[in-house]
């Protein structure tokens, strides 16, 4: 069991602490020598005291997980923003509904025009075309295997 000791209450108070009081909760925590020189440490210090404040356990599954994303960070979040669908720059998703054309100009992954207006989502643009909340990919086709299809054939094509 874990002696009781002051918790810092927010980040900021966690930030202010000395190394002496950063190293001694770090080694409550991990049972092994800080590394205190890169901001991740703190914010993995954080979480810890933030999970014992609230008394919430991680699941071992998820402590793997964490441990593997912490090895390379950039990677994870650059997969983390992909989606698994094929919207490449500069292609037009073109909707008709109701009997009205949609035209929809894809920025980025996250980012599309439509009515010459930026929406962060394909979602987002759906509910503005239909005033109701809707999956954008479900709105415009393109979950469906018939889509998937023509994209692979069109970037056959293209080759």
């Amino acid at each position: 069991m874990k002696k009781k000791i002051y918790l810092p209450k927010s980040l900021k108070e966690l930030q202010s602490l000395d190394n002496d009081r950063l190293k001694e909760l770090w080694m409550r925590y991990f049972n092994a020598p800080p590394i205190m020189a890169c901001p991740r440490t703190i914010r993995t210090l954080w979480y810890k005291v933030q999970c014992e404040n609230h008394n919430l356990r991680i699941k071992k599954k998820n402590i793997t997980r964490l441990n593997r994303y912490s090895t390379d960070p950039d990677k994870y979040i650059e997969k983390s923003y992909k989606t698994k669908y094929r919207l490449r720059n500069g292609l037009e998703i073109v909707k008709t509904y109701k009997g009205k054309k949609y035209r929809v100009l894809v920025r980025s992954p996250k980012g599309f025009i439509y009515d010459n207006r930026f929406y962060k989502t394909l979602s987002a643009v759906a509910r503005a075309i239909c005033n109701k909340k809707v999956s954008g990919y479900d709105f415009f086709g393109i979950n469906n295997k018939h889509y998937e299809k023509n994209i692979v054939k069109d970037e056959k094509c293209r080759k």
